[in-house]
C-alpha cells in the first residue's frame, strides 16, 4: 500500500493528471504479472488552495484523518495488509513534508516515506523560514507542538524505529534541496536508512515530481512487499 499526498495549491488527482502515478504503477504491474501495490490519494487540504501541512488544527483533524480514518477505510474496502511495514506514504512539495512527518510520528502506520521536494517540515509558506508564522497559524502559538511535528527534532530524538525514507529534489529548487540534504544527513546520524537524490537542473514542478516517483517506486515496492503476517 502506497499513500500519495498532493501539494498546495493542488488536488489528489494531480498525481494522475500530471504526476504519472498511474503510468508508473501500470508499467510495474505489466512487468510483474499484474502485481503492484494499491495507490491511495487522499485529499489533505479540502480545497485547492488550503494548506493544512497534514496536522490537526481546531478546524481540521488532518493528521488523525490520514493515520486513523484512511487506514481503517482502505483496509476494510481493499483487504490490505495491516498498516505498518506494508504501508508507505509519499508526497510532492507540501505532501513530501507531510510524508516525513507522518512516518516519524506514526511508524506503526507508515514504515516508509518518500519526500519529493518537501521543506524541512510543516511551513505555512514556500520556504524553510517562517517558523514563527507556522507556530502561530498551525499550532496555536505552541512551540512544543511545532517541535513535536518537526522532522529534524524527531530524528534527533531517535523517533524513527524501523522506518526508511527517500529524499529527492532538484538542485534548482533551493529550499527543498537544502531540506533534503539536511534531513538526509540527520536521518543518517539517527541510523535511519535513507536515499538522497538531487536532480541536476530540477525545479519545483511535475517534471521533478513524476521523476521522483518513478525513481523511488521500485524501492518503495520493495519496502512494502513484506510477507503477510
Amino acid at each position: 500500500m502506497i499513500v500519495l499526498l498532493h501539494g498546495t495549491p493542488g488536488r489528489p488527482v494531480d498525481w494522475v493528471d500530471s504526476g504519472g502515478a498511474a503510468d508508473v504503477a501500470d508499467a510495474w504491474a505489466a512487468q510483474h504479472h499484474g502485481v503492484a501495490p494499491i495507490l491511495v490519494m487522499p485529499d489533505v487540504n479540502g480545497t485547492y488552495t488550503a494548506d493544512s501541512e497534514c496536522v490537526d488544527t481546531p478546524t481540521a483533524k488532518v493528521e488523525t484523518y490520514l493515520t486513523r480514518d484512511v487506514p481503517r477505510v482502505v483496509s476494510r474496502l481493499f483487504g490490505t495488509r495491516p498498516p505498518g511495514p506494508a504501508w508507505a506514504v509519499a508526497g510532492l512539495s507540501e505532501g513530501g513534508s507531510c510524508a516525513v512527518m507522518l512516518a516519524l510520528r506514526h511508524p506503526t502506520v507508515f514504515a516508509t516515506f518518500g519526500d519529493y521536494a518537501g521543506l524541512l517540515g510543516p511551513r505555512v509558506g514556500d520556504s524553510n523560514g517562517g517558523v514563527p508564522d507556522t507556530v502561530a497559524e498551525l499550532f496555536g502559538g505552541s512551540q512544543a507542538a511545532f517541535a513535536a511535528h518537526d522532522p529534524a527534532t524527531l530524528l534527533a530524538a531517535n523517533r524513527a524505529p524501523g522506518i526508511a525514507g527517500w529524499f529527492e529534489a532538484g538542485d534548482a529548487d533551493t529550499d527543498p534541496a537544502a531540506a533534503a540534504r539536511t534531513l538526509s544527513a540527520v536521518a543518517t546520524r539517527a541510523g535511519v536508512e535513507n536515499r538522497l537524490v538531487i536532480v541536476p537542473g530540477g525545479g519545483h514542478d511535475f517534471d521533478l515530481f513524476s521523476q521522483a516517483l518513478a525513481d523511488s517506486y521500485p524501492w518503495l515496492v520493495g519496502r512494502v512487499s513484506v510477507p503477510a503476517p
